[in-house]
C-alpha cells in the first residue's frame, strides 16, 4: 500500500461535482475522485456558475482539500446582452463560454502549479481557464458531444434545427479533436468512445461503475404498479427521451394496466422542463434512490442520442431492478 506521505498531487477540476451526486456525470465525477485518492492527494477545484449550500456542505465532506470557482451567471449581464451572449457561446463553443475571473485564473494557475498532475472532468471544466497545453494533465471525456447533436440533428423536425445541431456537432469534433494537443492523457468511458477518437496509446478506457447496495434489495409489489425513470430533465436528452416514451409508450402501458405510475426521481425541474402526463409521479432527488426502486417493476431509459454509457443502467442492476 502507498505510504500517504509519499503520495504525489493531484488538481481534480470539474462543473459536476456541485451537488449531491444525483446525475451520471456527478456520480462518475465523486467515484473517479474518490478512486484517484487512494494514489494522489487529491485537491477538487469545483467550477460552476451557481453553488448552494447544500452543494458546499457535501463537497467539503467528501474532500478534504476542495475549493470553488464560481463563474459569472449570464443572468447577471444587463438585459438583453446576457441573453445575446449564452446565445453566442452555445452557437460558438470555441470561444470556451465564460471565463474565470482574474482571481480565480490565479487561484487555478497557483494549484496547478503546487500539483503534480491536473485532471480535468470534461471540457467544460478546462474551457474558464486560460491556457494552451499544461503538462501532466487529463482530460476525461465522459461524454462526446459531437455525437450527441449528430445524432440530435437526425431527430429534429425542421430544416433550421437540423441544419443547428450538425453545426454544433461539426464545431465539438473539432473542440473534442483538439484535446490531443492541450493534454497529455485523455479518457474516456468506452472503448467505442476510443474508437470513434481515433485514440491512441495517450487514450484509456476507464469504464462507469456503480457503488454496491449494502444488502440486495428485495422486489416489493407494490399497487397501484411502478415503473421508474432516473434523470435530470434540464438535461436534452433525458426531457426528449421521456416526452417521446410519454406520446409512443406511455398510452400503451395504460391500455393494459390504466393504475400504472411512472415515478420520476431527480432534482424537480423548472416548470418549462416538466414533462406531464397521468400517472406520471415526480419525486424529486432522493438521497438513496434503493428504497424507492425496489418498489419498481422496471427502470426505463429512453434516451435517443448522447455519448458515454448509461450509469443509471449499471445502477438499476445493481439494485436488482
Amino acid at each position: 500500500m502507498t505510504n500517504p506521505a509519499e503520495k504525489k498531487r493531484l488538481l481534480f477540476v470539474t462543473r459536476a461535482l456541485i451537488a449531491p451526486p444525483h446525475a451520471g456525470c456527478m456520480i462518475r465525477a465523486v467515484n473517479v475522485a474518490r478512486q484517484l485518492e487512494k494514489s494522489y492527494e487529491v485537491t477538487v477545484l469545483a467550477v460552476s456558475r451557481e453553488f448552494d449550500a447544500e452543494s458546499v456542505r457535501f463537497c467539503q465532506k467528501a474532500f478534504e482539500r476542495f475549493q470553488q470557482v464560481q463563474l459569472k451567471p449570464y443572468s447577471s449581464y444587463p438585459s438583453p446582452f446576457g441573453q445575446i451572449l449564452q446565445k453566442w457561446h452555445m452557437h460558438w463553443p470555441p470561444s470556451r463560454g465564460i471565463q474565470a475571473g482574474p482571481t480565480d485564473q490565479q487561484l487555478f494557475q497557483k494549484l496547478a502549479g503546487q500539483n503534480d498532475a491536473v485532471w480535468f472532468h470534461t471540457m467544460g471544466a478546462a474551457m474558464p481557464f486560460k491556457f494552451d497545453r499544461l503538462p501532466n494533465s487529463v482530460m476525461d471525456l465522459d461524454d462526446l458531444n459531437q455525437c450527441k447533436y449528430a445524432q440530435q440533428a437526425a431527430l429534429q423536425p425542421t430544416f433550421r434545427l437540423r441544419l443547428s445541431a450538425r453545426i454544433q456537432a461539426y464545431k465539438w469534433k473539432k473542440i473534442e479533436q483538439s484535446v490531443f494537443s492541450r493534454f497529455n492523457q485523455v479518457v474516456v468511458c468506452s472503448q467505442d468512445d476510443k474508437t470513434f477518437l481515433n485514440g491512441g496509446a495517450e487514450t484509456s478506457v476507464i469504464p462507469n461503475g456503480y457503488v454496491k447496495p449494502e444488502q440486495n434489495p428485495q422486489w416489493t409489489e407494490s399497487n397501484p404498479h411502478r415503473i421508474g425513470f432516473i434523470g435530470l430533465l434540464a438535461y436534452g436528452p433525458n426531457r426528449d427521451g421521456l416526452v417521446w416514451f410519454r406520446d409512443h409508450v406511455w398510452p400503451l402501458i395504460r391500455q393494459k394496466q390504466p393504475d400504472m405510475r411512472l415515478r420520476i426521481i431527480g432534482k424537480l425541474p423548472a416548470e418549462k422542463d416538466y414533462v406531464r402526463a397521468d400517472g406520471f409521479e415526480y419525486t424529486g432527488f432522493l438521497p438513496d434512490t434503493t428504497e424507492e426502486m425496489k418498489t419498481w417493476s422496471s427502470l426505463i431509459v429512453p434516451i435517443p442520442y448522447g455519448g458515454g454509457t448509461r450509469i443509471k443502467i449499471l445502477d438499476a442492476f445493481s439494485k436488482m431492478c
